[in-house]
């Protein structure tokens, strides 16, 4: 999004409802071409205006080598800032499909990783790592992230 503006705020006035006007600009068309949903507010079995929104986190895991450490990275998707306050269960990971969630995770502030263990891996496992869902931190912050993949090595 490049700008957001909240408009004029016009009261009512006896025969016209009151009224406000926002303008954006959107920079990248596939913002509204390819992005863009509406959904009905009686759909949801919430209200709406009870959220404050979901960030998108890209985990990005190192080479793993095998043992029962894994490293990754969480940045906000536009890669500005790092993911910080995380919790051992706020991640999930699987090993060749099967859950193989950590059981410890440790935030470096240096390196702006964080170290989970995991069982055991041996070289040629699959192991896939995300987010644990939308994750709540104790900061009331909402995120999501993609699914990583990476080939285990000896």
């Amino acid at each position: 999004m490049g700008m957001f503006e909240n408009g004029k705020y016009i009261g009512a006035n006896g025969t016209d409802a009151s009224s406000q006007s926002i303008l954006l600009q959107l920079i990248d068309r596939a913002e509204i071409d390819e992005r863009m949903s509406w959904i009905n507010s009686s759909e949801l079995d919430f209200s709406p205006s009870e959220l404050t929104g979901v960030n998108e986190v890209l985990v990005t895991p190192n080479p793993i080598v095998a043992g029962t450490s894994i490293v990754v990275s969480a940045f906000l998707l536009d890669k500005t800032h790092p993911v910080e306050g995380l919790l051992f269960g706020d991640f999930a990971v699987t090993k060749n499909g099967v859950a193989n969630n950590p059981t410890v995770a440790v935030y470096s502030s240096t390196t702006k990783k964080y170290t989970l263990t995991v069982g055991a891996m041996v070289a040629t496992d699959v192991v896939e790592v995300s987010l644990n869902g939308i994750v709540l931190t104790l900061a009331d912050v909402l995120y999501k992230s993609n699914t990583a993949s990476v080939i285990v090595t000896a």
